[in-house]
């Protein structure tokens, strides 16, 4: 009898062996299907289109817009750098195969003497919609006064006339309040803003260090439509002669010789109209340091000369 139990439970154990071993083929087998799975969907993720997205120009932070002569990008990051803070635009007027903009960021930057030149357009609009009269007279406020002030006085009356040739002739600080009085900075922002000048706006009073805002891109779309007419026709030719008295010489031209130049400049900002060996393009430069300046206007103007 107990011979026969003991069997019965051999038996048992048996049987239940060969179902654990059963059990366990089931798994692999499952989990064998899970990894092909698995595989399966990689091997499709692969082939999945990629995204048209745009690739840099640019090994560093300086980025060089699509539309740049690439060899002229070049030659401005070897003067300029690729890590510094700025921004270079160069305009050819008559082969836009010749230009560039290189940027770092497209902000903008702290300015001074260069948004007199905004300040001029912004003049000769309103004279062009009928809002001021060329011929007026002003009456020079105290406050208007730069310090150290020798062409104007308190109280005087002036000709508009001769406040908007002192401006840049004499580079008078106290011709340029007296100007954006008369326009009103609100009314004068606005202006730049329908123009398309986005990154320029007058925050202050001239005669202070930041004076308001720019960028190399503003400075040469300005030189551009008024070298083309594009922007108070009438009177485009009338700014650019005053931009030609600027008393003030941007480090940006000081090394090219030889070439008619129609140029403004301050601290972090210039921008020129350069015409050399027959070739005339705008030159625009934004930069927290201007250490650079003369060198770059150099290396632009004799690639501009010899391409």
């Amino acid at each position: 009898m107990k011979n026969k139990v003991f069997i019965g439970a051999l038996l048992a154990s048996f049987a239940a062996f060969v179902l654990y071993l059963n059990n366990i083929q089931r798994n692999q087998s499952a989990k064998l299907e899970i990894t092909q799975a698995q595989t399966k969907k990689n091997t499709n993720k692969e082939k999945e289109p990629s995204f048209n997205l745009k690739v840099p120009t640019n090994s560093g932070d300086i980025q060089v817009s699509k539309a740049s002569n690439s060899d002229l990008a070049k030659n401005i990051k070897a003067t300029m750098g690729n890590s510094e803070d700025y921004q270079v635009k160069v305009t050819n007027l008559a082969d836009n195969k010749k230009s560039a903009y290189l940027y770092a960021s497209e902000k903008r930057y702290e300015a001074s003497d260069t948004l007199k030149a905004f300040l001029l357009v912004a003049y000769y609009q309103a004279i062009s919609s009928g809002k001021i009269q060329p011929n007026g007279i002003v009456t020079v406020k105290q406050d208007q006064l730069a310090s150290g002030e020798q062409l104007f006085k308190a109280n005087v009356n002036y000709s508009l006339s001769y406040v908007t040739q002192v401006l840049l002739s004499q580079n008078n600080t106290t011709s340029a309040n007296i100007l954006l009085d008369k326009l009103g900075k609100t009314q004068m922002n606005q202006l730049l803003e329908q123009l398309g000048f986005k990154n320029t706006s007058i925050e202050h009073k001239f005669g202070v260090s930041h004076v308001g805002y720019t960028s190399a891109e503003d400075l040469d779309n300005l030189l551009t439509k008024l070298y083309q007419g594009k922007i108070i026709s009438n009177y485009s030719n009338r700014v650019l002669s005053l931009l030609t008295t600027m008393k003030t010489r941007s480090s940006l031209v000081s090394k090219i010789t030889g070439a008619n130049i129609i140029q403004i400049g301050d601290s972090h900002n210039a921008a020129a109209i350069i015409t050399s060996a027959g070739h005339s393009y705008t030159l625009a430069i934004s930069a927290n340091k201007n250490e650079k300046f003369a060198e770059l206007g150099a290396n632009v103007n004799n690639w501009q000369i010899n391409h």
